[in-house]
């Protein structure tokens, strides 16, 4: 079965020949190198697979066109989920990482306290903030000065950050 990640969202029509609009929830670069998606409507209870014909950056999120989505009317028709499976995704290079890749690590300060759980990925308008779950909840800057080091490997996260902190 595939580990399909939900990535986007889409909203409404755009122009008069079926593009949608669409509102990455993750990097729009994967959106725009990775088009094996998949659509999930409000009724769907499986994702089906999407045939992108064509997506681009357009204000402050992406416009998108599907085969099978030829009018203003039919986009109407397509406003749901949109989801890429993970083996998809396109390879990084060394050191660098997907937001995704970092849900569910444990986050533990240079302490050795564990904070808790990344649960998302929020940002503040400049930065990513890992959103980590725990007995309370961190905000905790995605730059070096707080983000020590990553160990994907092992789903680990070492910050400079204390436990009292928000």
């Amino acid at each position: 079965m595939a580990d399909l990640i939900e990535v986007a969202r889409s909203l409404s029509p755009y122009g008069v020949k079926g593009w949608i609009r669409v509102a990455p929830e993750t990097d729009e670069e994967l959106l725009l190198e990775c088009t094996k998606w998949w659509f999930r409507g409000p009724r769907d209870a499986e994702p089906r697979p999407l045939e992108v014909e064509g997506v681009k950056p357009h204000g402050k999120g992406l416009i998108a066109k599907w085969k099978g989505c030829e009018s203003p009317e039919e986009a109407q028709n397509w406003k749901g989920t949109i989801l890429i499976d993970r083996e998809d995704f396109p390879p990084l290079p060394e050191g660098e990482f997907w937001d995704e890749d970092l849900i569910g690590c444990r986050v533990v300060n240079k302490e050795g306290e564990e904070l808790g759980t990344v649960e998302t990925l929020e940002t503040n308008g400049v930065q990513s903030l890992l959103a980590v779950k725990g007995a309370k909840r961190h905000l905790i800057p995605l730059i070096p000065e707080y983000v020590l080091d990553i160990d994907l490997d092992s789903e680990l996260i070492q910050v400079e950050w204390h436990a009292d902190w928000s």
